[in-house]
């Protein structure tokens, strides 16, 4: 990935652009670093204190959250099945009068 990151900087730049650009290189944001003793955290250190505090399963709530959200739509779904003979007896009103003139 350091490999493309960087050929990708130095399209839109100069090729020794990566350490301007990036502060740190890949291997520091993924697996961490320390520095002025302090140790950052890197993107799997990160995921891996995700996983542990939020140990749910999103998709399992996202589905509870869908089919909760589909009861309130049907419930509050209207009959429209009067409106639709309603109209269809004033177009054919319309035409009766239009055949008769």
């Amino acid at each position: 990935m350091q490999k493309e990151t960087d050929e990708a900087i130095g399209l839109f730049g100069d090729e020794n652009a990566g350490s301007i650009v990036l502060l740190k290189n890949y291997e520091a944001y993924y697996d961490g670093y320390d520095e002025d003793g302090k140790h950052h955290a890197g993107y799997e250190e990160l995921i891996a204190k995700l996983e542990t505090e939020y140990q749910q399963e999103y998709q399992s709530i996202y589905l509870d959250l869908y089919q909760e959200w589909k009861k309130k739509k049907e419930v509050e779904k209207e009959n429209i099945n009067d409106d639709i003979v309603f109209e269809m007896e004033l177009v054919r009103q319309v035409e009766i009068n239009i055949d008769c003139n």
